[in-house]
Parts: structure tokens; C-alpha cells; sequence
């Protein structure tokens, strides 16, 4: 991934249909392999805007036609939203935890009627994402 100055811009992707945020997988990785106190030290340096008022990886994604594949996908992006941060949360102070239950809270509800009543584009596969996302907080 692509560092700029200051961490990595949040924004760095996703795309308009993709359901994963490659800033998030890059740090949800490495919390996988750094010992705890190291993670912290990474994640302020990658991600020193995470959790933060205006945070653009804690917003809903908008989705204008939940019926089309593509545009589905971004409800997987909002349940990936919701479960990676959740991960990540611990090596946080506790004002950015709080914000992260929050926002990963609305997240999980903004799509929760998908899994149970969406069109079929999205309910084959975001059930998945839900699970995660549910385990993770």
C-alpha cells in the first residue's frame, strides 16, 4: 500500500463496488502479527485519523439501489466498516473506543434488514459479513 505523509489516507480505496477498505485489511493484518505494544505505536503512524470526529472509515456507505450487485457491495463494506475497527479498537484510547462502538454500531444496524429481507444480490453473501461483524463486538 501506498504511504503518504502523516499515515495513510483512509480514502485510499475503496472504490464505488468494492466491500472491503484495504487501509483497514492492512491494519487488521498487522495487528495479526505485532506484539500489542508495537500495533499501537504502527496503527498511530498508519492510521493517526482513525476513530476521530469525521472519521471517512467509520461513515455508512451509501448505497442508492440495494438491488444492484455492485452497489450491494457496499453493504459489505459498511459490515467490514464495523468489524475491523471493532478489532483494531483495543489499541485505542478510550474516546476513540467509544467512538468506534458507536459508529460500527449503525453500521451493523444499517444493514442488518439486507441480510434478513434484501434482494438476493446481497442476502447470499452479506450474512458472512454480519457474522463477523457481530463476533468482533
Amino acid at each position: 500500500m501506498v504511504r503518504c505523509r502523516g499515515g495513510v489516507p483512509g480514502l485510499l480505496g475503496p472504490g464505488g463496488s468494492d466491500f472491503i477498505s484495504p487501509a483497514l485489511c492492512e491494519a487488521d493484518l498487522m495487528r495479526r502479527v505485532l506484539r500489542a505494544d508495537a500495533l499501537a505505536t504502527w496503527l498511530a503512524g498508519f492510521l493517526p485519523g482513525l476513530a476521530e470526529d469525521g472519521d471517512p472509515l467509520l461513515t455508512v456507505p451509501r448505497v442508492l439501489d440495494r438491488t444492484v450487485g455492485k452497489a450491494v457491495h457496499l453493504l459489505g463494506l459498511a459490515l467490514s466498516r464495523a468489524w475491523q475497527p471493532r478489532l483494531l479498537a483495543p489499541y485505542l484510547d478510550t474516546n476513540r473506543q467509544q467512538r468506534i462502538a458507536t459508529a460500527t454500531a449503525r453500521q451493523v444496524s444499517d444493514v442488518a434488514r439486507e441480510i434478513a429481507d434484501g434482494d438476493l444480490m446481497a442476502t447470499h453473501w452479506l450474512v458472512s459479513f454480519g457474522v463477523l461483524a457481530v463476533q468482533a463486538g
